[in-house]
């Protein structure tokens, strides 16, 4: 467990500095490559970048419902609940 947190710190670190950095140009270039079916693909950087949070969503989707459907407690973890969270202020009444 020590090594998997370890290799996914180094790999948040990356993705942060990436985004940090990136430039409107550089958001803008295309990227040529090969899906793992052998199909030739392109995307943009914001594309990939897009689809990496996408895919999270994706699979955070199907933990909570397997959680749900297992009957099992689980945290709602929608972004109205982080932001809220994280700028506890946001939640004043209008």
């Amino acid at each position: 467990m020590e090594a998997l947190q370890h290799r996914i710190a180094i790999s948040n670190k990356w993705f942060i500095q990436f985004v940090q950095n990136l430039t409107m140009t550089q958001s803008l270039e295309i990227l040529h490559f090969h899906f793992t079916d052998g199909k030739s693909g392109c995307l943009s950087n914001s594309e990939i970048l897009f689809r990496v949070i996408n895919h999270g969503t994706y699979h955070r989707g199907n933990i909570a419902h397997a959680l749900h459907h297992a009957q099992v407690i689980h945290p709602a973890d929608t972004y109205t609940v982080f932001i809220h969270e994280l700028e506890p202020e946001r939640r004043g009444l209008q």
